[in-house]
């Protein structure tokens, strides 16, 4: 880097008079008198340089206060700078929105075949067209059994805005069966409503009888392993007096304005009601 040139005064030659100065010998004196009076001429005017040192101090000071009034003056100012904070519509106090769901077609969050076969570790293949409308409740004996049979009957979700629902068979032959479902209400509370229903019938449903008509003879079965969860609850009906042991495990999830239902009907229907219902509220909520 380059630094500011510096300049400095030129002195003349020792000895050498200033410019413009005579030069001058004293007469020699006589050998019997004083000689002449000795006599020098005056010398040179010298420049006054008060004004200038008085001038310099002047500007220093003035220079003092000046960068003094400048710095005081700087720290007092202060420097907008770009903000930080992401704006938000919400204030900071406000609780957040809950969520809220709806499909143009509910029937898009019904599992495929795949799907289905992966949560039940079995074969089975859509029975017919997905059912869009609530169906009749099943009569029991006792009355309020009849949810223990089905969740997505009229008297659960004949008040919800859509709903969709399929069965699926096995096309081998086999008696085995899988229903999943998913309804869609205007309210969390609509939706928790119909839960809690539920929850409540089959709590007080350990045994009921599937009425119908005749021929055909009346069925026997009972409602147990309850499993409650959050905002959910799963349990099994068992067939009574049956010729094998045959059970429906069944599924009830609910988030915030959907409900999900799932069943599977077989010897051993294990635990894939609730992987077949957690397959339909993924893909219910992911739209």
């Amino acid at each position: 880097m380059t630094g500011n040139d510096s300049f400095g005064p030129h002195p003349t030659g020792p000895g050498q008079p200033p410019a413009g100065q005579p030069q001058w010998a004293p007469p020699v004196g006589g050998p019997w008198g004083p000689a002449s009076p000795q006599w020098a001429p005056p010398p040179a005017p010298k420049r006054s340089r008060g004004p200038w040192i008085a001038g310099a101090v002047a500007f220093v000071v003035v220079a003092f206060v000046v960068a003094i009034v400048v710095s005081r003056q700087s720290s007092h100012v202060s420097i907008a700078t770009p903000s930080t904070a992401i704006p938000s519509s919400m204030p900071a106090n406000a609780t957040p929105k809950a969520p809220f769901y709806m499909l143009a077609d509910p029937a898009d969050a019904l599992p495929t075949a795949d799907e289905v076969k992966q949560a039940t570790l079995m074969e089975l293949t859509p029975n017919g067209t997905p059912r869009t409308t609530t169906a009749p409740d099943h009569p029991t004996n006792p009355p309020n059994c009849t949810l223990a049979t089905s969740s997505t009957t009229q008297s659960m979700w004949g008040d919800a805005t859509q709903q969709a629902g399929q069965q699926f068979k096995d096309p081998h032959g086999s008696s085995s069966t899988a229903w999943a479902g998913l309804a869609f209400w205007d309210s969390n509370t609509a939706a928790q409503a119909s839960l809690d229903k539920l929850t409540a019938a089959i709590q007080a449903c350990p045994a009921f009888t599937m009425t119908r008509a005749a021929p055909d003879p009346d069925i026997k079965w009972t409602a147990g392993d309850i499993r409650l969860g959050d905002h959910r609850i799963g349990f099994t009906t068992t067939l009574v007096d049956g010729d094998k042991p045959w059970k429906c495990v069944k599924d009830y999830h609910v988030e915030a304005n959907i409900a999900v239902t799932a069943s599977m009907c077989s010897t051993n229907p294990s635990t894939s009601a609730a992987a077949l219902s957690d397959v339909v509220m993924g893909k219910a909520t992911k739209h």
